[in-house]
This record gives C-alpha cells, sequence and structure tokens, in this order.
C-alpha cells in the first residue's frame, strides 16, 4: 500500500457515485419495463 490515504478515499468515493448512478439507472430501467 504505497499509495497515500487521500487517493484512496477518493477513489471509493467515486465507486460509490458510480454505484449510485448504476441503481438508478437500473431502477429506471425497471420503472420502464413495469
Amino acid at each position: 500500500m504505497a499509495q497515500p490515504k487521500r487517493k484512496t478515499s477518493k477513489m471509493k468515493k467515486r465507486q460509490r457515485k458510480a454505484s449510485y448512478a448504476w441503481k438508478g439507472i437500473q431502477t429506471q430501467l425497471c420503472d420502464c419495463g413495469a
């Protein structure tokens, strides 16, 4: 783990945001299907 903690936290935040966006897309698709 040679990377600084700040960099890892930033990546984690980005991943979290991406996951939220993906969930939103999935819900939208489900709504359209229903």
